[in-house]
């Protein structure tokens, strides 16, 4: 059940690519309302509870990505996501 003061959270990976596409993985058969907010967590963690709905995986780059991310994810009902990893232009990023 959806609680006003849980946060469902993402976990996202972005990979380099051509096409800004985004794969989704569900971790729950639990299906959400679309939110109106995503906040986004890109170096800690969030210090309230929360729980994994889903891993979402781009191949755009930069802010784009990140604004096709928050899309997707008030799509599925989340209302954060957590910035876990980059690759861009061949380097590797940590969050």
């Amino acid at each position: 059940m959806k609680t006003a003061c849980s946060l469902f959270c993402i976990l996202i990976m972005f990979m380099s690519g051509c096409a800004p596409a985004i794969r989704v993985m569900h971790f729950t058969d639990s299906t959400y309302s679309p939110t109106g907010r995503v906040e986004v967590f890109r170096t800690a963690l969030p210090q309230r509870p929360y729980t994994e709905i889903a891993q979402l995986e781009t191949s755009a780059h930069d802010e784009k990505a990140v604004s096709l991310l928050r899309a997707k994810a008030r799509e599925i009902g989340a209302d954060a996501i957590i910035l876990i990893g980059e690759a861009y232009r061949g380097t590797s990023y940590g969050y």
